[in-house]
């Protein structure tokens, strides 16, 4: 790398980093500000220094959607200063998060990438080494010491947030190229990738891991052999890491207890019912919260201190007061209709979605044009099938809002801009 592109690659590792840095925040004349924003404020001023945006983009109109659509729940909160500060937190996100990414992006892309691939990788080695030193900072939700977290609010939330780290990964998989390099990158990713799964326990980090196998055969089609017997191996490797957890590891611990329990169950279904006993009725509750309050919902950010009030038919006292009270939601788009109602539940779906479908699509007939290398698909496409794996985990996550979500919002709009630039200059050209 050289001037230029150096210099976004380091940027980009550290603010992919400082992203995940939810428990560090610093003390100001406006009260704790998490240390994260201004961090992003100062790169984004020095990159719009490099590229100032001329013009008003697609995904602008698609964010005043969601931002008009969140404003009823600030005016009829119950706690209105609360959700003021967040919406105006959210704006602020997507001016200077996704807006600094995908300016960094449209600067150098291949030192973007590089850099987020480098920032979770350092992220994993950090974590794993806070962790089995006993030395890692005190997370929100306190698991006695049992679940490497880093910075972040849960380890839940560092696997969600590491989504596009395993899109990457199993992309690489399925398109590699038969080189020492290519091959031994891959190993140390994947090594990488089920260290994380040991540290962190995180069942939600498994299910993203599926996932992908799945999703990538689907979204990124290839009439090959060759992809098919890549299909295969990757799904009996990933039995094998699964097998290897539950056969290797005798602790007492979430993740190992549920694969195990799963897999001698007689009535698998029943298992899984009784598994999410403790999300079933907080998602019961954030459901009839929306009905309650179609129009506005109750604001946003406020669903938890709203649930203090709740009062529920369907279940026990006992259990409403153990499970839903003072708790956030497990469905973010639900938590969100809660807190925005109907217009904020639209809103938000349709701006991820329609920020995914854009850099998918993009990406597609971008690679189209190239006809890039195989070796080349996983730097195209880790950050929608990243997103799109971060989407299917907001359905058992609180707060859609996070930094690191728009982190990644950010990346997919610097490969839909790009990918839609290159094919506007292209068609003059013709």
């Amino acid at each position: 790398m050289k001037g230029e592109s150096l210099s976004v690659f380091i940027a980009v590792i550290v603010l992919v980093t400082a992203s995940g840095t939810e428990l560090i925040s610093i003390e100001s004349a406006l009260g704790s500000v998490q240390l994260l924003y201004p961090i992003f404020a100062v790169a984004m001023f020095l990159a719009t220094l490099r590229r100032f945006p001329t013009r008003i983009s697609w995904d602008f109109l698609l964010f005043a959607l969601l931002f008009l659509s969140l404003i009823p729940s600030v005016v009829y909160s119950i706690h209105q200063s609360k959700s003021m500060a967040i919406l105006a937190r959210i704006a602020i996100s997507y001016v200077a998060v996704a807006g600094c990414i995908r300016t960094l992006y449209g600067i150098a892309p291949i030192s973007t990438v590089a850099g987020f691939i480098w920032s979770y990788r350092l992220q994993i080695v950090i974590a794993a080494l806070l962790f089995y030193t006993g030395r890692q900072p005190m997370s929100e939700v306190d698991f006695g010491g049992s679940r490497a977290h880093l910075f972040y609010y849960e380890p839940s939330y560092m696997g969600i947030s590491l989504g596009p780290f395993v899109a990457w990964c199993i992309i690489r998989c399925f398109y590699v190229d038969y080189n020492t390099s290519s091959i031994a990158y891959v190993i140390a990713d994947i090594i990488l990738l089920l260290l994380l799964l040991v540290i962190t326990k995180s069942a939600m980090l498994l299910l993203l891991i599926a996932t992908a196998v799945i999703v990538v055969p689907v979204l990124l089609p290839q009439s090959q052999s060759l992809l098919r017997f890549r299909y295969v191996m990757t799904s009996l490797g990933c039995i094998a890491i699964i097998a290897g957890i539950v056969i290797g590891n005798d602790k007492d611990d979430l993740l190992t207890n549920t694969i195990r329990d799963l897999a001698t169950a007689e009535d698998k279904m029943s298992y899984l019912q009784q598994r999410s006993q403790n999300r079933y009725p907080r998602i019961v509750a954030t459901l009839n919260t929306m009905l309650d309050f179609p129009i506005h919902g109750v604001g946003i950010g406020c669903f938890e201190e709203y649930s203090h009030s709740i009062s529920m038919t369907e279940f026990s006292s006992d259990l409403v007061s153990k499970l839903v009270r003072g708790k956030p939601g497990v469905n973010a788009f639900l938590e969100t209709g809660a807190e925005a109602g109907f217009p904020g539940f639209l809103g938000l779906t349709f701006f991820l979605a329609g920020v995914f479908f854009v850099a998918w699509k993009s990406a597609v007939t971008f690679a189209g044009i190239l006809r890039i290398d195989q070796s080349d698909v996983a730097q195209l496409f880790f950050g929608p099938i990243g997103m799109l794996l971060m989407m299917i985990a907001l359905s058992g996550a609180s707060n859609a809002f996070r930094p690191y979500f728009w982190v990644v919002i950010g990346l997919n709009l610097g490969i839909a801009s790009s990918c839609r630039n290159f094919k506007f200059n292209i068609s003059h050209q013709q």
